[in-house]
């Protein structure tokens, strides 16, 4: 279950989900993505959980990482590290979540714009 602030009012209203409903069907497993940052002069934490389409979390890895600029760039070294450690441990085609939506934006920005571009 997911907890979601509704800002106007300032109480959290309870989702029911389950992120098996909103992964490709071929998905056997799913990778969520999070980063911690304070500020440019302190080190951030990473983190990344690998589950089953059913829900079962099968690993999980965490690490400090030196101080980033911002947490959009704290975010994308915790997508890079959830990526190459995905690669290094041989799963394939995992869909990855993040609750940095700026930094889903700029990805899928980026992907669209070289698919219509064919660079």
């Amino acid at each position: 279950m997911k907890n979601k602030r509704c800002s106007n009012i300032g109480h959290i209203i309870r989702i029911k989900f389950h992120f098996a409903d909103i992964l490709p069907c071929s998905a056997l497993y799913y990778c969520l993505v999070d980063a911690s940052w304070k500020n440019e002069n302190e080190e951030g934490g990473i983190g990344w959980s690998l589950y089953s389409k059913e829900g079962i979390q099968k690993l999980q890895g965490s690490s400090a990482i030196m101080s980033t600029n911002s947490y959009l760039e704290a975010e994308g070294v915790a997508l890079l590290m959830a990526v190459q450690q995905m690669k290094r441990l041989q799963y394939h085609h995992v869909p990855l979540i993040s609750d940095c939506k700026r930094l889903i934006d700029e990805l899928n920005q980026y992907v669209t714009e070289k698919t219509i571009t064919g660079a």
